[in-house]
């Protein structure tokens, strides 16, 4: 009788141990020249969900979602969200200071619509609220981030990036990924 108990319950934390990583981990494909040279278009990532790997640290590559209010969706069930991985340069009660480039579109005050930067560069700062995060793609120039959406709600991660699958099937450990001497967006 033992042994059919523990055979049972070796299969029941079998089964949930499987149901956990297939929740809790995402791999993701790269799109876009936001994260280079650390991150390029193709390449894809372990994302750890963020129920499992807690709040994002600074330094830290994240999955987000941002919701554009002025987007307007016929169903959301219909449309898959997207997703944005950019680095955290900030977190709360922190303050960043960072140039808008002429190509950055500019969340306005009501966040219902964007307009572009009126300079070539400017120069703007942002007090991150509590349970907010500030993200930025390493290559700035290309990115479109926080400098236009403002402080993300922690609510909107995703989950953090834990390594880069290389194409050789070997994983490149995340603390390549954390290399950047400087933060972007600074």
């Amino acid at each position: 009788m033992p042994i059919i108990v523990c055979t049972v319950l070796l299969l029941i934390l079998l089964i949930a141990g499987l149901l956990l990583l297939r929740t809790g981990l995402l791999i993701i494909t790269v799109d876009g020249q936001s994260m280079s040279p650390t991150l390029q278009p193709g390449d894809r990532v372990l994302v750890v969900r963020h129920w499992i790997a807690g709040r994002p640290r600074k330094g830290q590559i994240v999955v987000v979602t941002f919701a554009n209010q002025s987007e307007t969706r016929s169903s959301s069930a219909s449309l898959r969200e997207k997703l944005y991985i950019k680095r955290v340069v900030a977190s709360a009660g922190e303050s960043v200071t960072a140039t808008l480039f002429a190509n950055t579109r500019h969340a306005t005050e009501q966040g219902s619509r964007n307009t572009p930067v009126q300079s070539p560069s400017q120069v703007e700062s942002w007090h991150i609220p509590r349970n907010h995060i500030f993200v930025c793609g390493d290559n700035v120039e290309e990115s479109i981030d926080s400098r236009s959406w403002g402080p993300l709600a922690l609510e909107s991660v995703v989950g953090i990036v834990a390594m880069k699958l290389s194409p050789s099937a070997t994983p490149v450990p995340s603390s390549t990924l954390l290399s950047q001497r400087s933060f972007p967006c600074e």
